[in-house]
């Protein structure tokens, strides 16, 4: 290789180290309430999932309503709209995948224990023993269990008015789209509405869905693309304006990267579980 060549491969490596994660993703602003438009002028907001169905381990019964409750989301996309699905599994160690249930075990053979129940106890921690044996011996690894979450997004294309489109058609293209502030807000809200509405039918189907703000959609994005994503300690993120029953809102709702399953199952039941908590009287 020449010196100029070397140079020029230098060169386009520099480049392409310093190169901003702006160029990989279409988001041109990021409002307050977790909207994001695109270059292209797409309103999209993204819904965080949780307690999925499974199909698989579900019987006929509920299998047929899982259909039903995605056929009915489906049928609700207006035309020219649509939603896009994402999910991710992460590895989960066996000890930690099984740990909220030994420790029910363990609580409920110290109660067999007190009361005289020493066979009902000896049969508690055989069948644990069994159940971390199958999970084991059905995944056929040292991390068989893993951690899925869930995400839709929910694009929203603004109806543009046909003088507008014949316009754009006769003019030089733009790296961006424009749009006036009136149309920008009447777009803005029917992104929210499209996305309540399907909230709503996600709720039908058993999920928990939660329209994520701007900090969860950042610390996503960070996770996944960043070069340093998957080796940072852990991201925190919030959730405004999520309150309880009681209307205390549950704090901080904490995000690890993929590189540390262990540190994001703990958090994530342990955002479940302030979710989960009876309102104080």
């Amino acid at each position: 290789m020449t010196p100029r060549a070397t140079a020029d491969h230098a060169a386009g490596e520099s480049a392409r180290r310093t190169a901003s994660i702006a160029e990989l993703i279409d988001i041109h602003a990021l409002e307050p309430d977790g909207l994001i438009v695109t270059g292209a002028g797409e309103y999209v907001r993204v819904i965080e999932c949780e307690f999925v169905p499974n199909p698989i381990t579900a019987d006929p019964a509920q299998i047929a309503a899982i259909e039903d409750g995605w056929a009915a989301l489906f049928a609700a996309i207006p035309d020219h709209q649509g939603l896009s699905l994402y999910a991710q599994t992460d590895p989960i160690p066996i000890d930690d995948a099984m740990r909220e249930d030994a420790d029910r075990v363990d609580r409920a053979i110290t109660d067999d224990l007190a009361a005289g129940r020493e066979d009902l106890a000896r049969t508690r921690r055989r069948f644990l023993q069994a159940q971390r044996q199958s999970v084991s011996t059905a995944a056929r690894g040292e991390q068989p269990a893993v951690q899925a979450r869930y995400w839709v997004a929910v694009p929203w294309r603004p109806e543009i008015p046909v003088a507008q489109r014949f316009k754009d058609a006769c003019s030089r293209p733009r790296p961006e789209h424009r749009t006036s502030w009136e149309a920008h807000q009447r777009a803005a809200r029917e992104s929210l509405h499209y996305t309540e509405q399907v909230a709503g039918l996600l709720a039908g189907m058993g999920i928990d869905p939660h329209i994520a703000g701007p900090v969860e959609i950042l610390a996503g994005l960070w996770e996944r693309l960043h070069p340093l994503g998957p080796h940072s300690p852990g991201l925190r993120c919030t959730r405004p304006g999520r309150t309880d029953r009681a209307g205390h809102q549950p704090g901080r709702c904490g995000r690890a990267s993929p590189a540390d399953p262990r540190r994001r199952l703990r958090r994530a039941r342990a955002c479940r579980d302030q979710r989960r908590r009876p309102p104080v009287p």
